[in-house]
């Protein structure tokens, strides 16, 4: 099977199904990383920018978790 390069969630998707396959078959083991493939230098090299982000509604109670959390955040970053 082969999936372009920097597919990485292919890989886990077909690894999911693999490992259901075998499940369903009896089998209580499935190295699914067998062999000298190049694909798991692919898997442990692949790289990118991951971001946080949380979409909420404007509601008064989200906005005084932000503001408690700016003073956790600012508080825990002046005594360490």
């Amino acid at each position: 099977m082969s999936f372009a390069r920097n597919s990485t969630a292919a890989w886990v998707r077909h690894a999911r199904l693999r490992l259901e396959l075998n499940r369903t078959a009896g089998h209580h083991i499935y190295d699914f990383m067998d062999g000298d493939s190049g694909v798991k230098a692919n898997l442990g090299l692949a790289s990118s920018d991951m971001v946080w982000l949380v979409a909420q509604r404007s509601r008064l109670r989200f906005a005084l978790e932000d503001y408690l959390r700016k003073i956790w955040d600012k508080r825990r970053r002046t005594t360490s």
